[in-house]
């Protein structure tokens, strides 16, 4: 009995994952879940990349893209200047990833938010 009182405190006091929706604002940070109707997105961190054509490096922002038994890492950045989506694939399902900047909200978005979208809802005219 005292082991299954212990076990339901632990089962009620373990963090639920957030829910996140598409075409939202979502915030995020390294290593906690995003979980969407599809897809569970996780930031892995960022890290940077140099090029004898960009000794400044280039800082990328890495997540892991998770559904069913599937994962997938992606990687988003606003390269040299230029601020756009990242379009993927995953399980036949075609998604935008927005950070830095939302063509869709037409303006930055904070520095921990994120925003996800199904491509076929993906608003038309705002990028690519």
């Amino acid at each position: 009995m005292k082991s299954l009182a212990v076990l339901l405190l632990l089962a009620l006091s373990a963090p639920t994952l957030p829910a996140a929706d598409y075409g939202v604002r979502t915030r995020f940070q390294k290593d906690e879940p995003l979980t969407f109707p599809d897809c569970e997105l996780i930031f892995r961190g960022t890290r940077t990349v140099k090029s004898p054509l960009y000794p400044r490096g280039m800082l990328f922002y890495d997540f892991e893209v998770r559904a069913g038994d599937r994962t997938k890492k992606i990687s988003w950045s606003e390269g040299t200047g230029d601020i756009g989506p990242e379009f993927f694939e995953m399980n036949g399902r075609r998604f935008v990833l927005e950070l830095g900047f939302s063509a869709a909200f037409r303006g930055r978005l904070k520095e921990d938010e994120l925003v996800l979208w199904r491509e076929a809802d993906f608003p038309k005219g705002t990028n690519r």
